[in-house]
């Protein structure tokens, strides 16, 4: 059990005993004795886990993650908790990237400029808890100053809301200052575009060789994803009796199923194909 005491000067001070029997003293300094009480009842929970060698519960675990780094101190010099390290923003996403083997190098490379807007803001030795939900906004507003598209600008929140989710399941953060911005629709429909046939022939004449108008058929006729479907395109997927082809999707693997997907060769396409086949 811990006790608290008050001094002559309005002072307080927590007196315990630590797990190796030795009584110890945490001085608060002037504070209300609510206050005192709260942080006392926090010091129990501590002593209480370090006698059962277990992990503080997860309400004491979020408070440690609170508090500022005068209390931390005061806490580790007693041995209650180990000391912490002030977790930079361009460590932790650096980190963060780098365990990433799960995804594939276009996400890698997506994180990474998410990763960019995210330091040009902060600063690369930002303590990741000094940074607000407050910042955030600024960060989303930031963003449209810089004249990106309002997809690109809930791209990369969504990001930046998934590297700080990350940071709080690490209790390197207590919570998330991106939780309350919203990701909502990253499409830019403005952008949407109709290419005509003529205007689609015009394109086919400027191109250098029958290798570049089959990427374009591709495209336009095949409807494959540029350049990661046609990358994965092999003669041997070409069904020229049945006029189908055989598409490798890498950006729908992951789903059951999406793997690949039947498309027809169109008579637009299949001249194209043809050229270059011969």
């Amino acid at each position: 059990m811990a006790s608290i005491a008050r001094e002559k000067n309005g002072r307080r001070t927590i007196q315990f005993v630590a797990p190796d029997r030795r009584r110890k003293t945490i001085r608060l300094g002037k504070v209300s004795q609510r206050v005192a009480e709260a942080i006392k009842v926090k010091i129990e929970s501590l002593v209480a886990a370090q006698l059962s060698g277990h992990t503080p519960d997860d309400e004491t675990s979020r408070w440690l993650a609170s508090i500022d780094d005068t209390l931390t101190c005061k806490l580790t010099k007693v041995g209650l908790i180990p000391k912490r390290s002030s977790t930079t923003l361009n460590a932790f996403l650096e980190t963060y990237i780098g365990k990433r083997k799960d995804v594939k190098s276009g996400t890698t490379s997506v994180y990474r400029q998410a990763v960019s807007n995210l330091v040009e803001f902060f600063g690369a030795d930002k303590p990741l808890r000094d940074i607000t939900a407050g910042d955030a906004e600024d960060f989303r507003l930031f963003l449209f100053e810089k004249r990106y598209a309002q997809a690109t600008v809930k791209r990369r929140c969504k990001y930046a809301k998934q590297f700080f989710s990350a940071a709080v399941r690490k209790k390197l953060i207590s919570e998330s200052p991106f939780a309350h911005i919203k990701g909502g629709s990253q499409e830019n429909t403005e952008r949407y575009y109709f290419i005509t046939r003529e205007e689609a022939e015009r394109v086919l004449d400027a191109c250098p060789d029958a290798e570049w108008r089959l990427i374009f058929a591709l495209s336009r006729f095949g409807g494959l994803r540029c350049p990661s479907e046609h990358l994965a395109l092999r003669w041997c997927d070409i069904d020229w009796e049945r006029d189908r082809m055989t598409i490798h999707a890498p950006k729908t693997e992951h789903y059951v199923g999406g793997e690949t997907r039947q498309a027809p060769i169109f008579p637009e396409l299949r001249p194209h194909l043809e050229r270059v086949f011969d």
